[in-house]
C-alpha cells in the first residue's frame, strides 16, 4: 500500500454539514477500494492567492487535507469522485514517499599502501 495525500478545496458556499457529507463519502470510497484515511485535516477557510479560470469571481475557500493509504486503484477511484462534486473546487492526489529515516553510514576507504622512498642514493 502507498501513501496518499489529497488535498479538497471546497466552494465557499458550502456548508459545514455538507462538507462533511461529501467527506464521508469520499472515505468511503477510499476504504471501498481497500484503502485506509489515515487522517482528516480540516484547514478552514482561506484566502486564495490566485485565481481559478473557471470561478474568477472566489476570494477564498475552504481547504481539506485527506491522508489515506491504498492502491493506485483507491486513488483514481477517489479522482472520479472528486470530479463529479459541484462543490469541490479543485483537488490534488499526491502520492507521498517515506524514506525510513537512517543514519547516514560510514564510509571507509582502503589502506594507503606505505610509502618506500624512490632513488635514494647509495
Amino acid at each position: 500500500m502507498h501513501s496518499y495525500d489529497a488535498l479538497i478545496v471546497f466552494h465557499p458556499q458550502t456548508t459545514e454539514e455538507k462538507r462533511l457529507a461529501i467527506l464521508k463519502r469520499f472515505e468511503k470510497r477510499i476504504t471501498d477500494g481497500g484503502g485506509a484515511i489515515e487522517k482528516t485535516d480540516n484547514w478552514g477557510l482561506k484566502r486564495l492567492n490566485f485565481r481559478f479560470q473557471k470561478h474568477k469571481n472566489l476570494r477564498e475557500a475552504f481547504y481539506v487535507l485527506l491522508v489515506f493509504k491504498g492502491e493506485g486503484k483507491t486513488a483514481n477511484l477517489l479522482r472520479s469522485a472528486l470530479r463529479l462534486q459541484e462543490d469541490v473546487v479543485r483537488f490534488m492526489i499526491t502520492r507521498t514517499i517515506l524514506k525510513a529515516a537512517a543514519e547516514p553510514e560510514e564510509i571507509s576507504f582502503p589502506a594507503a599502501p606505505e610509502e618506500k622512498p624512490v632513488g635514494e642514493p647509495k
